[in-house]
């Protein structure tokens, strides 16, 4: 791996884990300090507290776990299967997921420091909620998601499809696109209570 600095575009970017990490066959049961996991078979771990620094997973399963009062700081997740995941992050500070599956899945961020970026996510009926003001959603899905977020200021939904989700008036200060607001236009007017009429 290659330590720096991963660039997002609009002069965004998210410092990496070092070049320093090392294989590991599990995940240790407080703190994870430059380990790099790939293809270890997480599913039904129980972690509480959880500190993942300067780490990657790839390819993991942490189906149906259950990760609460975690901090991560440079950490990467490249491929994983989190289906049913329940992640409570205390802290989120250079955070960067690629390709997970969080379908059924329970995501609660408290706080973000610098940014976290969802790259070509599923979150088919998860639930997304905490403070998502710096958090960026890149060609992901949430058909049949609930949002529940307690701050969205900055939050970028520009490029992920939003058809079918729900909790979207909880998105104040969201980023999105003049074509999705099209989209969420119906669902949005019935969670605020607006009767739409025909001309």
């Amino acid at each position: 791996m290659t330590a720096g600095w991963r660039q997002l575009g609009e002069k965004r970017r998210l410092r990496r884990p070092s070049g320093g990490t090392e294989p590991a066959g599990t995940l240790a049961e407080e703190m994870a300090l430059g380990v790099e996991l790939d293809g270890v078979d997480l599913a039904e771990t129980r972690r509480s507290p959880l500190t993942l620094v300067d780490s990657v997973l790839r390819r993991c399963d942490l189906s149906a776990a259950v990760w609460q009062s975690v901090t991560m700081r440079q950490v990467e997740l490249l491929g994983c299967r989190a289906l049913g995941l329940r992640l409570s992050v205390d802290l989120g500070q250079d955070v960067y997921v690629e390709g997970g599956r969080f379908d059924s899945a329970t995501l609660r961020i408290s706080r973000v420091r610098g940014l976290v970026v969802f790259d070509s996510c599923t979150f088919t009926e998860a639930m997304v909620g905490g403070d998502l003001s710096a958090v960026v959603f890149t060609g992901c899905t949430f058909e049949g998601a609930e949002f529940a977020a307690t701050a969205a200021q900055g939050c970028d939904l520009r490029e992920s499809r939003l058809g079918g989700a729900r909790g979207l008036a909880t998105l104040r200060g969201a980023r999105v696109t003049a074509d999705q607001t099209v989209t969420i236009a119906p669902r949005l007017a019935a969670e605020l209570g607006l009767t739409v009429e025909a001309d």
